[in-house]
């Protein structure tokens, strides 16, 4: 009898920690989509604001390693100006370290006849977890 109590109680302990474990797992995926979501706006704000350099330091460290401020400002060109952005959903990927987040941007460009343009597009970003931090992956 007395290890019958003694293996219940052991298989209770075992299982709060697990019950515990899992919570904490969810409270962290929950903290990590505010936190990609509040990483993504605060890039688009630099981009909007033509802050290139501030925008910059959210990319991946790999891509900063091997691509100047110069080269990416160039892939932004100078015609386009972005109005508003909105961040929505946000997925973390099954091994936690990837994260899919949906974009909707408005912005404005001018033709060659000088008419302007206004337009809006959805985009899909993809950020990753990196030595604690999350980062933009660009496309190129």
């Amino acid at each position: 009898m007395r290890n019958l109590r003694f293996g219940y109680v052991i298989w209770m302990a075992l299982l709060l920690i697990v019950l515990s474990g899992c919570s904490g797992l969810k409270r962290l995926a929950t903290d990590d989509v505010e936190w990609i979501k509040d990483r993504s706006n605060e890039r688009w704000q630099m981009l909007m604001n033509k802050n290139w350099e501030a925008a910059y330091l959210f990319e991946l460290p790999a891509y900063r390693n091997t691509h100047d401020i110069k080269q990416y400002q160039a892939k932004f060109g100078q015609k386009i100006q972005w109005k508003t952005v909105e961040i929505g959903n946000v997925e973390i990927l099954q091994d936690g370290r990837l994260a899919d987040v949906a974009v909707n941007v408005s912005y404005q460009f001018a033709l060659p006849d000088g008419q302007v343009v206004d337009s809006n597009k959805p985009l899909k970003e993809r950020w990753m977890r990196q030595e604690n931090e999350w980062w933009i992956v660009s496309s190129e």
